[in-house]
């Protein structure tokens, strides 16, 4: 009988680590791949080109990135960085939930005539007044980055930005 109760516990413990082992794996975040490797093939810029911040601000909504966080060069260009082989993380926050429209959201990676939306990639990490996307895979290069949203009324905003993924 006592060997019986030992394996019962033994059992019921192993079965316990192996749920929870199960459960763990479930909540850990889907890791997504932003741009394949042939997409970045066409989107790389060359080391010398420059991202003309094409920020659109009138009275639409404020386009806040916060990661990866934004520097300005000396000419004035908005920079991102993050490493090639590092999860990155893309969050940014947009206006008053109440007034900002977030089924206009659309974000690009743009580089002359080739243009990859990321809107439809993006979509299930867009919640309210937020985009907050982490364990993104991202080629290594230097890409265009385009962001427009409209606040409820049908005002633009639109950012831009270069964001270097370094090696």
């Amino acid at each position: 009988m006592r060997m019986a109760k030992h394996i019962s516990i033994v059992g019921l413990f192993l079965y316990a680590m192996i749920g929870s082992e199960a459960c763990a794996e479930q909540l850990e975040p889907p890791e997504l791949t932003l741009l394949t490797e042939n997409e970045a093939a066409l989107l790389r810029l060359d080391k010398n080109a420059k991202v003309i911040s094409e920020t659109v601000r009138g009275p639409g909504p404020r386009i806040h990135l916060e990661s990866p966080p934004l520097r300005q060069d000396a000419e004035g260009q908005e920079i991102a960085e993050t490493e090639a082989n590092a999860e990155a993380k893309l969050m940014a926050i947009f206006s008053e939930k109440d007034k900002v429209d977030m089924g206009k959201f659309e974000m690009e990676i743009r580089n002359g005539n080739h243009v990859v939306s990321l809107t439809d990639r993006l979509r299930p990490y867009v919640t309210e007044n937020r985009l907050d996307a982490r364990h993104l895979r991202m080629p290594s290069g230097r890409f265009h980055i385009g962001i427009r949203i409209e606040d409820k009324q049908g005002h633009l905003t639109e950012k831009s930005y270069l964001w270097v993924v370094k090696n």
